[in-house]
């Protein structure tokens, strides 16, 4: 016996056409915001809440980025945000929260990484870095006030910088 279980992902369709035919989770952008379309649809524009949910109100269209230099200087507890009212970057003050630089050594061969500290908890912002450009990031888990991070296998010592806010 089989079953399907139908669509399961969000299709990107683009820009809102009028003329083409959207059925369930087809997404599309319309006036600066994505939406999800809820049941089939032709010509019905993507406002008509019976037929679309929006998924991101004001979203910068994707395809329309471009690669952008900055050049803000960004002092000491700035970092930058982009104004989307405005349509530029800014600098933006650090969270009040304390900001804490920890580090370990993933050794060659070895898939996990533990740190333990008191700045570690479930409602922690993390940001990893390591000193290899090509490796991807770990999949994280953090509980009693320790981070465990699984990377892929690597066959070099791997430097690892964690930043919690």
């Amino acid at each position: 016996m089989s079953a399907s279980a139908g669509r399961v992902l969000l299709i990107p369709r683009g820009n809102y056409d009028s003329t083409a035919v959207y059925n369930p989770l087809d997404f599309v952008y319309y006036n600066s915001s994505s939406y999800v379309c809820k049941q089939p649809a032709t010509g019905i524009l993507p406002t008509n809440t019976t037929y679309w949910q929006i998924m991101v109100e004001g979203a910068v269209n994707i395809s329309d980025m471009q690669d952008v230099q900055i050049t803000i200087p960004i002092s000491n507890g700035q970092i930058m945000s982009y104004n989307a009212t405005v349509s530029k970057w800014e600098n933006a003050n650090l969270p009040d929260s304390p900001i804490t630089t920890l580090s370990g050594t993933l050794d060659a061969g070895q898939t996990t990484l533990t740190i333990t500290d008191s700045h570690i908890t479930s409602t922690s912002i993390i940001d990893v870095y390591t000193d290899q450009n090509d490796i991807k990031q770990p999949t994280m888990s953090v509980s009693n006030n320790t981070l465990t991070m699984v990377f892929e296998e690597q066959s070099v010592d791997l430097n690892v910088k964690v930043v919690i806010i």
